[in-house]
């Protein structure tokens, strides 16, 4: 049932400060890690999506592992928080490479298999998804479709493009998220600007979402640029103005963790539910990068990524994430707002082949995307060094340079 957005604002603000007071203690001094990891349930003779009751009986195996998300043969694998000194990101590997074993084995007892793509290659018929039989997967898809206005264009696509009108057509789409455990609410906001500002070097280098519905979008990872062109509720005058939505990147970087809250709050809420206020209002915050506050923890969540072929490819990216994330503000300045924005359309439309802005020690200039993610891949792993996981850095990073000459999964399918 729907309520005001007023009461449900005052009901978030309410919440968000014993939230907030609640995660200011010594449990955030352990650098715990974790995924959430989106896939699609087929079926294994045509690759066909199952029926919800199948992806439900693998998540009843799965127990706290798993969980539905928007498309009733959609499932996402969760890892338990891990913490990164003690495992490495082998151990992390490890953690989800044994989830995901679990899951494919629950499936062959339906004659189904999990598939990793950034986009479902099926249903082709957009028209033919099912959603997951649930009020929250009812309601917010459909607020989007009953509000998006005739100026938004939903043909995408440089080669073969698709009619991309309908909120449901994100339930096609996969990612891998990154989970950050961090200590404190400074350390939050510089963290999530930092993943903000490398956004465009990793999905480059990580692009695996061209094709949709049976067409060759001619994008390297459309799956971003379809969420936000599908979500825009906004009206006429914000269209134009070009301003932010809940998806994708903010207006600007976040100056404290006030400020993100006030961000959060600023979007309807879509359910009326106010004792669960706080949790809708940030679950339905789709920026690149999420704040989040689960039990007494303060949580950073890295969002823009496909899930990629293999659980070692998802936590290279992350060893990459990782690794910038650490690295000082005078050693690699943010980039500033408006080359982000242009770098991330172009990492989305082009990949490796996009010029990208890269820091060449003083300044900001556009060079070769490979040789802005080369330099990039540098800071990652004197990152990663200063944390101890000098092997992680040598056996995670070397995938990811590795394909600055043999291409992204998007590159070697097209």
């Amino acid at each position: 049932m729907a309520i005001g957005n007023d009461s449900m604002n005052q009901a978030f603000r309410q919440a968000a400060v014993v939230r907030v007071a609640g995660c200011l203690g010594d449990q955030n001094s352990q650098q715990l890690v974790g995924f959430e990891t989106e896939v699609s349930v087929v079926r294994r003779d045509d690759l066909e999506p199952v029926a919800q009751e199948v992806r439900d009986a693998i998540i009843a195996e799965l127990g706290e592992a798993g969980d539905v998300e928007l498309g009733a043969f959609q499932l996402e694998l969760r890892t338990p928080p891990l913490d990164i000194a003690e495992v490495g990101c082998l151990g992390l590997c490890e953690a989800l490479r044994d989830l995901e074993r679990r899951a494919r084995r629950a499936a062959n007892k339906y004659d189904a298999t999990i598939l990793r793509c950034g986009f479902s290659p099926s249903p082709r018929d957009v028209g033919a998804i099912t959603r997951t039989d649930a009020p929250r997967h009812r309601a917010v898809p459909d607020y989007h479709d009953d509000r998006r206005g005739g100026w938004i264009n939903t043909r995408i696509g440089r080669v073969d493009p698709l009619d991309i009108g309908h909120a449901s057509i994100i339930a096609l789409a996969n990612s891998v998220q990154f989970n950050m455990q961090v200590a404190d609410p400074r350390r939050a906001i510089a963290v999530a600007n930092r993943l903000l500002s490398v956004t465009p070097d990793l999905c480059a280098v990580a692009a695996n979402a061209r094709f949709l519905a049976g067409r060759d979008l001619g994008l390297a990872d459309g799956r971003m640029l379809v969420w936000e062109r599908s979500h825009d509720t906004r009206d006429v005058i914000a269209f134009l103005s070009d301003a932010c939505m809940r998806v994708g990147l903010p207006d600007a970087y976040y100056i404290s963790l006030e400020d993100y809250l006030d961000r959060v709050a600023s979007f309807p809420f879509i359910l009326g539910a106010p004792d669960a206020a706080f949790d809708v209002g940030i679950g339905l915050y789709w920026n690149d990068v999420r704040i989040k506050f689960p039990g007494d923890r303060l949580v950073v969540e890295f969002r823009p990524l496909s899930v990629q072929p293999t659980a070692f490819e998802d936590v290279a990216l992350f060893a990459a994430a990782l690794g910038l994330s650490v690295v000082e503000e005078h050693v690699l300045p943010l980039r500033p707002m408006d080359m982000l924005i242009r770098d991330r359309d172009a990492a989305f439309t082009h990949g490796l082949d996009a010029d990208l802005h890269n820091w060449n020690g003083s300044g900001w200039v556009l060079a070769p995307g490979r040789e802005v993610l080369a330099n990039m891949l540098g800071f990652a792993r004197t990152g990663l060094v200063s944390l101890g996981l000098d092997s992680d850095a040598d056996r995670f990073l070397n995938v990811l340079a590795r394909r600055l000459t043999q291409g992204t999964p998007s590159d070697r399918l097209a």
